[in-house]
């Protein structure tokens, strides 16, 4: 399996694992594969439901002045802060990132005094920037289309499906979150789908009532992207070796012709090395309570 790119490319083209693409994990690359195409489908069927009526453009009133917004300065500069402060630690020390990039990421070690002058040099450039704007130029009014709005839905619901995910996976181990919460919380494995969809759903029916969308019809425009947006998921998980565990496959009969992994799969090099074992599905306990059982029926 490829719990990250590097492991692909060294299958494909020989190359050694971890190295600089190990950045790139699979299941979050599937991922971004999957919103793209989610995407794809849904500017296609808003357009559609455009053309039919269904949908209609509504008139908003759009600022012409170039000043940039007190709230866009705070985050870029919140960008920058910590961009500076780990980006330097990322390609200085890359091992402590590979063997755990939650707690490298939010670990307080970093060169922050770089963090902070660019931080104070982004908030500086736009003031300056601003100061040469006029703020007094007239807005100007516009017709927009719901489709303009694609990639900020896609946006919303692959937040909100994350965070959804990982807030369900959460509560199915709550000890294991309260021991290693951060780890836990920020860690590429464990997302749930059930608790994306929940969360996705809810806020994506909000943000597109809010923008002049009936949510039966984005229902509806949704179906297709969401079957192949899981899909693709679906092919991540198998692709990492994340939650793909079941029972010992049965043996490989002499008449199978098809490749030995369309058979049974033992997902080596997976997100967790070896596999978690889940309680109760030890060989030896199975034996144990058969045993017991016979001895009672006995």
């Amino acid at each position: 399996m490829y719990p990250d790119l590097s492991y692909f490319f060294h299958d494909i083209f020989g190359s050694a694992v971890d190295n600089w693409s190990s950045i790139f994990k699979t299941f979050g690359v599937m991922l971004v594969f999957a919103l793209t195409a989610c995407g794809f489908f849904l500017r296609h069927e808003l357009k559609l439901k455009e053309k039919q009526g269904l949908i209609l453009p509504k008139k908003i009133l759009v600022s012409t002045t170039n000043i940039v917004g007190s709230t866009d300065i705070i985050l870029n500069s919140i960008f920058l802060l910590f961009a500076g402060a780990k980006l330097p630690m990322l390609l200085s020390d890359f091992s402590k990132y590979k063997g755990d990039p939650a707690a490298f990421v939010f670990s307080s070690k970093g060169y922050w005094w770089l963090g902070i002058m660019l931080a104070v040099g982004s908030a500086v450039y736009y003031y300056l920037q601003n100061k040469k704007s006029d703020p007094n130029s007239p807005p100007k009014e516009i017709m927009r289309y719901p489709s303009e709005k694609t990639n900020d839905i896609i946006i919303v619901a692959g937040v909100s499906g994350v965070v959804g995910s990982k807030l369900f996976s959460v509560l199915e181990d709550i000890p294991g979150f309260v021991r290693h919460p951060i780890e836990t919380f920020f860690s590429a494995s464990g997302l749930n789908v059930y608790g994306g969809l929940i969360l996705a759903f809810i806020a994506v029916y909000f943000y597109v009532k809010s923008i002049g969308i009936k949510p039966i019809y984005m229902m509806d425009i949704g179906g297709m992207g969401i079957l192949l947006g899981y899909a693709l998921g679906r092919i991540g998980c198998q692709l990492s070796g994340d939650g793909d565990w079941g029972i010992e496959a049965a043996a490989q009969p002499n008449w199978w012709f098809l490749p030995d992994w369309l058979w049974s799969q033992s997902y080596p090099n997976n997100v967790n090395n070896d596999g978690v074992l889940m309680s109760g599905c030890d060989s030896t306990i199975f034996e144990q309570a058969m045993n017991s059982r016979a001895s009672i029926e006995d």
